[in-house]
């Protein structure tokens, strides 16, 4: 048998303000050994009394549990002619290290690089290039009314931007200070 090999991101978010409890991603990829993708692997994301979320990679090795509730985590990740791998004591409350945690990627045409962000995750762009072309697509119509957010700056996130924006709209650098 051979083993598998998973990177794992854990995102906190606000969820819009008409939400009454925080929600949290877990994502990641799954590769072998090699550092290929694996696409269709199971990924269980086990929680407290006996609940259980279970999604597949995609082409590229990526899963994406979202909408779970605070709490202590497990995943199992397994896939044909592969030994299971599991990762444990997965710590999503909001006092835990990652709680309001961040990372920040750069994308660029030359490497073909691209970015999917699960829906209701919080995210940012900034162009390092005065002449770059952002293509945002989105999983359904926008519906402003639905819209939360966080300031680029707030100081409860601690983002180590590159450079600072220069241009930004109004309400993105009006959000209030987020709460923890």
């Amino acid at each position: 048998m051979r083993k598998l090999s998973f990177l794992m991101l854990v995102l906190g978010f606000p969820l819009p303000a008409s939400a009454t409890e925080r929600s949290a991603t877990i994502a990641g990829s799954v590769r072998n050994a090699a550092g290929v993708p694996q696409m269709g692997a199971a990924v269980e994301v086990l929680g407290a009394a006996s609940q259980t979320l279970r999604v597949f990679t995609d082409s590229k090795g990526q899963y994406f549990a979202t909408g779970l509730l605070p709490g202590i985590y497990s995943l199992k990740v397994s896939a044909p002619s592969f030994l299971p791998t599991i990762r444990e004591k997965i710590d999503l409350h909001s006092g835990s290290p990652t709680y309001c945690g961040w990372m920040g990627i750069e994308l660029s045409h030359e490497r073909r690089t691209a970015l999917l962000i699960p829906a209701g995750c919080a995210h940012g762009f900034l162009t390092l290039e005065d002449e770059a072309e952002v293509f945002y697509m989105m999983g359904e119509v926008f519906h402003p009314e639905a819209a939360a957010g966080v300031r680029w700056n707030d100081p409860a996130f601690g983002i180590e931007w590159p450079l600072a924006p220069t241009t930004m709209a109004d309400r993105d650098a009006s959000w209030p200070d987020f709460v923890r």
